[in-house]
């Protein structure tokens, strides 16, 4: 998701609003607060990401703006997109675009937008760089990790890493385990290919979902490999999603690995 995509009082809605349900994302927001500028947020970015995959047990180390995952290196950079601030909420929004290079390679497929909300600038810089490492990064990481630690999930012939799961509103009954995956994923099959990028070198594939279910269905954004799909997202749609008596929102990121390979 480009951050600039999105309206000002949507943007608010999705940061402020969004409940985390895993509970790693704890882990995130108790992190020691620190500066970031421009120049550094790549650096911040890689060093958050570290940190998270080593408490889930995968071997890695940032260095600088690159992440070290096993034998595996990830390269960030970011660019700002959108800096606003709301004076009526005395708010700052920042929109941060990341691109990542895998084992020195850029993947465009991996490209993703993040979006901070905070009184403070500087405060709205480093909630979008932890919604990246919580949403996408970690995803990005546990794919270059080794294929069985933990079991990876697996659909049309890829094995699949989650980012965390976020949920706005209220959602009935619904829980984001592993069955609710595996059930989600095995829906979403029948488009899975004809989604992606049909450039054979990509060695990862992303899929990202923006869901607010039981709206009208303009209200949804589906990417795959960074690019907007409304087969996708009219299909993830389709599933059967818990009602509750108002609309909630759903947000997901997949990284899908060729079950063959290890990504490259």
């Amino acid at each position: 998701m480009r951050a600039s995509r999105w309206s000002l009082p949507l943007l608010i809605a999705l940061v402020v609003g969004i409940a985390f349900i895993v509970a790693l994302v704890k882990d995130l927001s108790e992190a020691k607060p620190q500066q970031a500028g421009v120049g550094d947020m790549a650096s911040l970015a890689a060093q958050q990401l570290a940190e998270l995959l080593s408490r889930q047990g995968i071997e890695a180390s940032a260095q600088a703006n690159t992440v070290r995952v096993g034998t595996r290196s990830l390269a960030l950079s970011t660019r700002v997109t959108q800096a606003v601030r709301q004076e009526e909420q005395f708010l700052y929004l920042v929109g941060l675009e990341f691109n990542c290079q895998v084992d020195g390679a850029p993947v465009k497929s991996l490209l993703a937008g993040s979006v901070g909300i905070d009184p403070r600038q500087d405060g709205a810089v480093m909630t979008a760089i932890r919604e990246w490492v919580g949403q996408y990064g970690f995803a990005i990481g546990r794919a270059l990790a080794s294929p069985n630690q933990p079991p990876p999930l697996s659909a049309a012939g890829f094995r699949v890493r989650e980012g965390l799961t976020g949920v706005r509103g209220e959602a009935p009954g619904f829980k984001p385990d592993r069955s609710f995956h595996e059930q989600f994923l095995r829906h979403l099959e029948p488009v899975f290919r004809e989604s992606f990028s049909k450039d054979a070198a990509t060695p990862l594939h992303a899929l990202t979902f923006t869901l607010v279910v039981g709206a009208s269905p303009g209200e949804s954004e589906c990417r795959a490999d960074g690019v907007v799909s409304a087969q996708l997202c009219e299909r993830a749609l389709s599933f059967p999603w818990p009602r509750g008596t108002k609309p909630y929102m759903f947000k997901q990121y997949y990284v899908l690995v060729p079950a063959e390979g290890q990504g490259g």
